[in-house]
């Protein structure tokens, strides 16, 4: 598990503790078969170069929203209230270089944009 931060345009910090997907087997695996998510908790998908990445929902129990970010981290679309077990392809129009599943409703309550950037700390 590794911190990180929103930080929003209005200067408010988010902390966020997310499970690292930095190996292709834990990628393709994501949040599969978790039933719950701590509030602020969840994964990080670090890809090799930036690229239109895509993920479905297969055997994920909860809904989620999907954060892409680009090189520095800032977040270049948000994808909200992806519900569970879907088959359809969710991805950015944009090229990303990582992305970060959250439990749904995570970016409505924090209040998380288009804009704001996500470092590690």
């Amino acid at each position: 598990m590794q911190n990180f931060y929103v930080i929003r345009k209005d200067g408010l910090q988010v902390p966020l503790h997310l499970e690292v997907a930095d190996t292709a087997l834990k990628r393709q695996q994501g949040l599969m078969n978790i039933s719950q998510l701590n509030d602020r908790h969840g994964m990080y998908f670090k890809f090799d170069k930036p690229g239109h990445f895509y993920f479905w929902m297969r055997n994920t129990l909860i809904p989620l929203d999907i954060l892409f970010l680009n090189e520095v981290g800032t977040i270049l679309c948000i994808k909200q209230g992806i519900p569970h077990d879907d088959k359809t392809m969710i991805g950015c129009d944009q090229e990303a270089m990582s992305a970060i599943e959250l439990y749904a409703g995570t970016v409505t309550k924090y209040n998380i944009q288009v804009g704001d950037r996500v470092v590690e700390y």
